[in-house]
C-alpha cells in the first residue's frame, strides 16, 4: 500500500472517534464491487465487515453509507459525486471502480483525467479518499480488453503520491493466489467480474491488514478459508 505521509484512515478514525457527541460518515462509492446487492446472498460484503469492524474497534458514531451502484464507470462517479458523496460531508471515502471501464473500455487517458477530477473534487471538499484496487478478475474467460484495468491499476499506483490519496492495492494478492491454487473461480468468485462470500471476506481482510485496521470477525467456515489463503499469499 501507498499511503498519504501526513493522514491516512486509522489516524482519521482515532481522531472521530475522541468527538463521541458527532457523527462522522464514510462514503463507500464505486460500482458492483462496493454495492451491497441481492448477488450477495444474505452474505456481508467486504464493506460491511469493514463497517462492522470500525465500530465496534472505534466508536459507534462512525456511520459507513455504502453508495455503491452497479454497472457504474468512473464518468458516472463523477456524475454523481456531489448527490452520493459530497452532499454527506463524509470525514473520508473508499472508492473502488474500474470493472465496468475496462468493459467498454474507456481509453487509460480518459479515464486517468476523469478519476484526477475525482480525487481533486473529494479532496477540495476536505473528504480523506482512500481508493482501493480490484480483485483479480477471471482475466482468461473475459474478453482481452479487460486487461486494460492493468493499466487503470499502475496507473493509480504511480499517482497516489502526485494526487495526495490512500491507496490500497488488494489486486496483486488476489493475482498470486489466482497463480496458487488451481480453482481460483469457484473458491473466490461468483462469477467473473464479482466474488462470492470468501472473496469479499479475504479482500476485507487484506483491507484491513494494509490498514493497519482491526481484523474483521468471520463465521468459521469463512474464516477458515480467509486463514488459509492469507497463508498461502504471504499476508
Amino acid at each position: 500500500m501507498i499511503r498519504n505521509d501526513q493522514q491516512n484512515l486509522k489516524k482519521i478514525l482515532i481522531d472521530s472517534a475522541q468527538n463521541s457527541a458527532k457523527s462522522f460518515p464514510i462514503i463507500a462509492f464505486g460500482s458492483s464491487i462496493v454495492e451491497v446487492y441481492m448477488g450477495c446472498g444474505g452474505y456481508h460484503n467486504w464493506i460491511d465487515l469493514i463497517s462492522n469492524t470500525v465500530r465496534f474497534s472505534f466508536g459507534k458514531n462512525i456511520v459507513f453509507i455504502n453508495q455503491g451502484i452497479g454497472g457504474n464507470t468512473i464518468i458516472d462517479l463523477n456524475e454523481r459525486l456531489n448527490r452520493d458523496v459530497l452532499s454527506y460531508q463524509p470525514i473520508a471515502t473508499i472508492i473502488a471502480v474500474g470493472g465496468n471501464c475496462a468493459k467498454v473500455p474507456i481509453d487509460l487517458d480518459i479515464w486517468s483525467d476523469q478519476f484526477r477530477k475525482l480525487i481533486e473534487r473529494t479532496r477540495n471538499s476536505g473528504i480523506h479518499p482512500v481508493v482501493c484496487s480490484y480483485f483479480y478478475q477471471d482475466f482468461d474467460v473475459l474478453p482481452s480488453h479487460f486487461s486494460i484495468y492493468r493499466e487503470y491499476r499502475n496507473f493509480l499506483m504511480k499517482s497516489s503520491a502526485e494526487l495526495n490519496f490512500e491507496f490500497v492495492d488488494i489486486f496483486p494478492y488476489f493475482e498470486n493466489l489466482a497463480r496458487k491454487i488451481e480453482n481460483y473461480r469457484a473458491e473466490i468468485l461468483r462469477n467473473e467480474l464479482h466474488v462470492n462470500p470468501v472473496g469479499n471476506a479475504l479482500m476485507a481482510y487484506i483491507f484491513c491488514r494494509l490498514t493497519d485496521l482491526p481484523i474483521p470477525v468471520f463465521n468459521t467456515e469463512i474464516g477458515k478459508k480467509v486463514e488459509e489463503f492469507s497463508k498461502k499469499i504471504g499476508i
